[in-house]
């Protein structure tokens, strides 16, 4: 049997900056500034169904997060 190790997940965190496209729910509830298990969850469910985010404001469409949570996190996000 293998396991995967540390060294060949790419990492979600860069430095002190949060890829969110490849982040867990839990990492992303970790990283960001208001933002509970529940809309992590949702951040993960819409980049499922909708594949990638591309820039910070296709945030937005996800259900619970607005601008306020948005501008928190903006400068802690990459894609």
């Amino acid at each position: 049997m293998t396991t995967q190790t540390d060294s060949q997940v790419a990492p979600a965190m860069m430095g002190d900056k949060l890829n969110i496209n490849i982040a867990t729910a839990s990492e992303i509830q970790k990283s960001l500034t208001g933002i509970g298990a529940k809309k992590a969850e949702a951040i993960v469910q819409y980049r499922e169904k909708h594949g990638n985010f591309t820039n910070a404001e296709q945030l937005l469409e996800v259900q619970g997060i607005g601008k306020a949570t948005l501008e928190k996190n903006r400068d802690r996000i990459i894609f």
